[in-house]
């Protein structure tokens, strides 16, 4: 991996429940910011347990990508 171009790589990510070949760089941002934001929406700041979960379309696509 490292020293490795990694310039035109792509991965298959699920979006809006469509799959499509997006960036690398790409893959990375999307997935950071739906994973710092998740703890901070209301059912998991209301019910904390419910974290483990998967409840929401985002939380199941996040899982899945």
């Amino acid at each position: 991996m490292f020293g490795a171009e990694c310039e035109d790589l792509k991965l298959k990510q699920t979006y809006g429940g469509k799959d499509q070949w997006v960036n690398l760089g790409e893959v990375v941002i999307q997935l950071l910011e739906k994973s710092n934001t998740r703890p901070f929406q209301y059912h998991n700041m209301i019910f904390p347990e419910l974290l483990p979960y998967y409840i929401s379309a985002s939380d199941r696509e996040l899982a899945k990508n």
